[in-house]
């Protein structure tokens, strides 16, 4: 592999672009060293608001799960995400539910609990509750204990009595009781305190800041490490406070990322984060790309999940994971790959000296290119926005951001195509920018595969970014692992998905720190998380009154 090669970086203007765009207006774009200055940030800053959000449906599904087992089939016909934002976690929060949403809710309610009457002998609450009036207490503790893992708080005395006086609402007699209790679990899933994720908070004592409960810090901490609600160790910690310490917030998740289902919590990030998760059968033609069916994908997705949760498990440099010569494939991903098949049953396979670990893998090559080509401006845009985290401005209005069709006699390769794209003023300037990185993947067609040609004529896969220069994408790899915007980015993304909002202006400081600790964890993602939910920016928010 060529070694990158450095050269001190132009200084840029931080400008808006125009209609006559030029290299300036993408301001840091390409400056490994713009952010220099984030190691000497104070300590402390202003934290954000705190918005109430709706569950996604993966975490509604998979709350269901861990209430009532596998007695119960999760509803597939809900409200999808709100796939338009960074993440599903902001989405979660912006989302409007309609009126069609909330009959599917409560429709989905109802089936929850036929199915979990059906099964009344495998929940203890139930098998020992066969009411012969609606006074019964074992109706009260029911609706207490269901009501405190669903809700994710402990009910108040008003709130078990007003939802136990359901099972009598249809009469005394043994049919309507029975029925009554299939009513009393539905009004609990129904319920917006199981569906939505509400935002209270109390006031610290120690500093006057407003601070999320311990209830509340509970429900944030499975949510984010489980992607479900908490468990019953975990809803004691906060019954008993402990979850208003940074001290008690750590150890509840060193115990949760213990777990199996933690370890799905980098794949799950980086699943939204670098647009995997948004790959689907339909994303590519296989008239162009025959390779691409089912299974294809199914192997990419595996790849990329095992990869991440391995990596979380055994505490991996992340950083190394992104870029190393190794993967986690099945054998037709390793043929596909052209290395061989796993000997030893590990799956680990070597990968040929053309790809650098997740960054060039079919997942997510394939998530960041069209249907039925490759497109360099696309995966340049991916590296700055999802790798590095600059901004990018959007094109100018009225431009044209497609190819004009290649008509000459001999067909032009993807870079000649580029380059007299780029002699449209409008075009030139921030295509100057994204295609040369975007070039170093032209060895990989749009699903991922090697390949050596694009239109009769041997691909030139060399680019560069910020004056650097790299014969390929490995070499880009290689030099994104090094860039210290890379594991900054990752922290600062990370952070968001947990708040599910965009952190402030006057919450950089609190980013830092957590940069800092991923640093001195060797990029742990476990670390990495923990750095997270014991920071200020996820234990407390700023309500609309304060200032």
């Amino acid at each position: 592999m060529t070694e990158p090669r450095r050269v001190t970086p132009p200084l840029v203007l931080v400008a808006a672009c125009t209609s006559l765009v030029s290299v300036d207006c993408i301001g840091n774009i390409g400056d490994p060293d713009s952010r220099a200055g984030h190691f000497t940030a104070p300590v402390t800053g202003v934290v954000g608001a705190a918005s109430m959000r709706r569950l996604t449906r993966s975490e509604y599904h998979h709350a269901l799960e861990q209430v009532f087992g596998d007695a119960v089939t999760p509803p597939d016909d809900l409200d999808p995400d709100e796939s338009s934002e960074l993440f599903t976690t902001i989405g979660a929060s912006k989302v409007a539910t309609s009126d069609h949403g909330v009959e599917q809710y409560h429709g989905a309610a109802m089936a929850v609990a036929v199915e979990v009457l059906d099964h009344r002998q495998d929940y203890p609450e139930l098998a020992s509750c066969a009411p012969a009036s609606s006074a019964d207490p074992c109706v009260a503790s029911l609706v207490a204990s269901f009501g405190r893992r669903l809700w994710r708080r402990s009910l108040s005395d008003a709130e078990v009595t007003r939802h136990a006086s359901i099972v009598g609402a249809a009469g005394e007699e043994a049919d309507a009781l029975g029925l009554g209790m299939k009513y009393v679990v539905a009004s609990l899933l129904a319920s917006p305190n199981f569906v939505y994720v509400g935002v209270e908070g109390e006031t610290d004592p120690d500093s006057g800041r407003t601070r999320f409960s311990s209830w509340e810090m509970a429900t944030r901490l499975s949510l984010l490490l489980w992607d479900s609600i908490p468990d019953d160790e975990l809803l004691d910690a906060a019954e008993s406070g402990e979850l208003d310490s940074p001290e008690g917030v750590r150890a509840q998740a060193e115990r949760m990322l213990d777990e199996d289902r933690a370890k799905a919590i980098a794949s799950r990030f980086f699943g939204e984060h670098w647009n995997v998760s948004r790959l689907e059968i339909q994303n590519k033609n296989p008239d162009v790309f025959p390779k691409w069916n089912q299974a294809l994908l199914d192997s990419f997705r595996q790849e990329f999940t095992q990869v991440l949760a391995d990596a979380v498990e055994k505490e991996d440099n992340l950083l190394d994971v992104l870029v190393r010569g190794t993967t986690i494939a099945d054998a037709e991903l390793a043929d596909f790959y052209g290395s061989e098949p796993s000997a030893d049953g590990s799956g680990v396979i070597e990968l040929d000296g053309h790809r650098a670990g997740l960054f060039t893998s079919g997942a997510v090559i394939s998530a960041n290119s069209p249907s039925d080509r490759t497109s360099p401006t696309h995966r340049g845009v991916f590296v700055f926005e999802r790798v590095l985290c600059e901004e990018i401005p959007p094109p100018p209005p009225n431009v044209n951001t497609n190819l004009e069709k290649d008509s000459s006699q001999t067909p032009k390769s993807l870079r000649e195509q580029l380059e007299q794209h780029r002699k449209d003023p409008a075009c030139a300037g921030c295509h100057a920018v994204f295609d040369p990185v975007g070039l170093t993947f032209e060895n990989f067609d749009g699903i991922g595969e090697f390949r050596t040609e694009d239109a009769g004529q041997t691909i030139d896969s060399s680019g560069g970014l910020g004056g650097v220069t790299f014969a390929d994408a490995r070499d880009l790899a290689n030099y994104l692992r090094h860039d210290p915007r890379t594991p900054h980015c990752i922290s600062e993304r990370v952070l968001t998905y947990a708040l599910g909002r965009e952190p402030e202006a006057t919450e950089a400081p609190y980013v830092d720190r957590i940069d800092a600790a991923f640093a001195a964890s060797n990029y742990s993602f476990r670390e990495l998380a923990l750095a997270v939910v014991t920071s200020d920016a996820f234990r407390y928010f700023t309500k609309e009154s304060e200032p």
